[in-house]
This record gives structure tokens, sequence and C-alpha cells, in this order.
């Protein structure tokens, strides 16, 4: 079901250092100088997690960061919370999808990374369309009895590639598209800035043409910003979830340039009564969708399932059409779940 959307909390006794390019500061001596330890790291792109002894020490911390001319950003990490569960409902089994995964090697397949909680492969009837998933906390499996939220996710993007292909008249058949599940949660009730942009890396370095983004959070992270930025250069797509409130103000990472920010719709084709309308909204799609595990049906609301909807649309639009340029593909992607003109007040 729907889950609003809180204010992100910071994450007091950490910071996120981002170190300039061709830095001379060497971050294995600097956190004893800090009196901090690294926790996370993201050398790719200079990106490093420090935990600190208390809140203090972190604030002490931080402004003599940024008074080093080595210092491209640093910034608080905060807490991004799992989205909400879903509910089940008494149906029969399910059928089968209407299209099948094309298993041929080839550098054209279109991959959709998935940032969110872990997938079941079991018990579903979409598991020859997962690539082998990527999990932040080892080996983690998540319990077998109730349906994840990145299992509904996975689901639900590969309706939207369905639907996209039943509207350029393909109907079903094998698709060369993939989901390459990134589990950035483990089994915390929260993750952090600092492992989105983990997650997003993960999925980024294994050749993602889509970034499925149904998270949000009230608080802009510049690590995250910076990756979408670097990616979005290099051909990416972004999509991701305005949030289940009622309000206008922006979330991240929908709010930050580049990113398809999508919102739910209701029945009527309106905005749903708890989703974000704010003025950084982009697209607008089902906030709903029926999903499959273990023979039950599950329902789920929310701006999770808008976004992977038109996640989901973009991946069948690029695979059909062979347009895998993320210009092209953005561009009919918001013609089609455009939010519609909003009448002045």
């Amino acid at each position: 079901s729907a889950k609003s959307s809180r204010a992100s909390k910071v994450i007091g006794k950490e910071l996120i250092l981002t170190l300039k390019r061709g830095s001379k500061t060497d971050i294995d001596t600097l956190p004893a100088r800090l009196h901090a330890r690294v926790v996370g790291r993201l050398d790719a792109f200079n990106a490093y997690r420090l935990s600190f002894e208390d809140e203090a020490a972190a604030r002490e911390a931080r402004a003599t960061l940024e008074r080093d001319g080595d210092v491209a950003s640093v910034e608080n990490n905060f807490a991004i919370t799992a989205p909400g569960f879903l509910e089940p409902l008494e149906m029969s089994s399910p059928g089968g999808l209407p299209i099948a995964p094309n298993v041929s090697p080839s550098t054209d397949q279109v991959v959709v990374g998935l940032i969110d909680t872990a997938v079941q492969m079991q018990g579903t009837m979409f598991k020859d369309f997962l690539q082998p998933g990527v999990s932040l906390f080892g080996d983690y499996q998540p319990p077998a009895d109730q349906m994840t939220h990145g299992t509904a996710m996975a689901e639900t993007i590969l309706d939207g590639v369905a639907r996209a292909l039943q509207e350029q008249g393909e109907g079903s058949g094998k698709v060369s598209v993939s989901i390459l599940p990134i589990d950035v949660y483990g089994a915390n009730p929260d993750t952090t800035a600092f492992d989105v942009a983990r997650g997003m890396y993960e999925a980024l370095s294994r050749h993602a043409n889509i970034i499925n983004l149904s998270l949000a959070g009230s608080s802009d992270s510049a690590l995250v910003k910076s990756l979408i930025e670097d990616a979005s250069r290099h051909g990416v797509l972004f999509v991701a979830a305005a949030g289940n409130a009622p309000v206008t103000t922006p979330t991240y990472p929908a709010a930050d340039p580049g990113v398809i920010a999508v919102t739910a719709g209701d029945s009527r084709g309106d905005i749903a009564p708890y989703a974000n309308r704010g003025p950084f909204v982009d697209a607008l799609a089902p906030g709903v969708n029926v999903v499959h595990y273990q023979d039950a049906a599950w329902f789920g609301t929310g701006t999770s399932f808008a976004t992977t909807w038109v996640s989901g649309w973009a991946a069948g639009f690029m695979a059909s059409s062979g347009h895998h340029s993320s210009s092209a593909t953005q561009a009919v992607t918001l013609d089609r779940w455009r939010l519609p003109p909003r009448p002045a007040p």
C-alpha cells in the first residue's frame, strides 16, 4: 500500500566526502587526522562514507574539510526509508507474462537497473528476465513468506515493457530486456544516500541503460546528483518516484536535473490523492498494480508503481525500436506519460 514520504533523517555521526579528481589527499591517512573511520568507499568517484565518534566530531571535521582545497564536496549522509509492504489478495493463480526474454547474447540488450530492496527469484514468473543481482549486504536472502517491494517493482517493469510493445503493435513475443536487481536495503528498514549512490554505480558499471529509483527522500545528495549527471552524459536514462505525500515540495533524486520524476495517477487520470504534485514532476502513470508471488496475487499502490510503469515502458520502446539513445527515449517516454496541464489556481 502507499506509504507517506517522510523527511529524510540525517545520520549525525556520518559525512559523505568527495575528493576532487587528481586530489593529492590520501584517503587512507585522512581519517586518522579527522578521528574518523571509512565505512564505505566509492573509489571510482573519489567518494567516501566517514563515521565519527559523535555528532560534534562530525561537525568539527566538516568545518575542516570545507576549507580543504582538495575537497569537491562534503555533505551529511541521510537515511531513506524502505517503501511499504503489499497487501495479499484472494485470487486464483496468475497466468504467464505476455512476453518472454530473448536470452541470446547481445551487446544491444536493454538493461534496467532496479535500485531497491531484494528481488525474489523463486515463486515469481519472471526469473528468466533477471540478471544475477547485486546486494550491498552480502548474500542477504529476504523472507519467503512476504513479497518484497523490489519483487513487485520487477514485475511492474515487465508489465510496462509489455504495454509499450502492445501500444506499438508488437503484442507478445521475445524481447531483449533484462532487469539488474541492486539491493541497497538488505534486512534494514532504511538505506542511505551513500548506499543509493553505491547501488547506482553497481548498475552503471554493469551497463544499465535505464535506472529505476522507486524511492524518495527530502534531502538532495551531491554525490547522487553527480552520478546522475555523469551517467546522463553517457546516455543513461533515470526514472524516479516523486513520493507518496500530497505536497509540492521536491523529493530526491526525482527532482535532480535529467531525471524523469513520476507521480501516481488515479482511475480518472488525475494525480492520486496521496501523491506528490510539485512543479518538478514530469510524468503521471498508474499508481497501482496487481503482482504475483508464490501462486498468490498482491495489490500495491504508490508512486513506486507509477515509476516502474514508466521505466518499463521506456525499456520496451528502446528494445522494440532499436533507439538506444537516452535523449530519444526520454522524449518519446515523456510524450507518452507527460503530466497533463494543470488548471491555474
